[in-house]
């Protein structure tokens, strides 16, 4: 498939996420019209190879407190270094900087879905 140009864009800052955490391995990744689905492997180096210490991190939205009659929003979670919600915020802000520059007019949607593989059985 011939990417856009956005879509080259996307690629280029894709490849570079190892360059920006060390910890962090690419695997398969396809660039789709309006989005991208990417396995990224990461590596705990405080943990012994144990997949069940792996977390991500959704604190990065603001919900409404349906319970209060004010309408209050929930706090940002503090951002967690080297975990997934960290990588890919990076990640879309910098494909985000870069179109801004070029004067490309570009939007991300405000979340991401993940799903950790923790095994063969789940990663078919």
């Amino acid at each position: 498939m011939k990417l856009s140009k956005i879509g080259e864009i996307a690629e280029k800052f894709w490849l570079q996420i190892p360059k920006h955490f060390s910890n962090v391995y690419l695997d398969e990744f396809v660039i789709m019209p309006n989005h991208i689905h990417g396995i990224l492997i990461i590596k705990n180096k405080n943990v012994n190879n144990d997949n069940n210490n792996v977390e991500t991190c959704h604190g990065m939205s603001l919900q409404n407190d349906k319970f209060s009659q004010k309408n209050q929003f929930n706090k940002f979670s503090k951002p967690i270094k080297n975990s997934l919600s960290m990588i890919i915020n990076q990640y879309k802000s910098a494909v985000k900087r870069y179109t801004n520059k070029q004067k490309i007019n570009f939007h991300w949607q405000s979340r991401f879905y993940d799903h950790i593989i923790r095994n063969e059985k789940i990663f078919k």
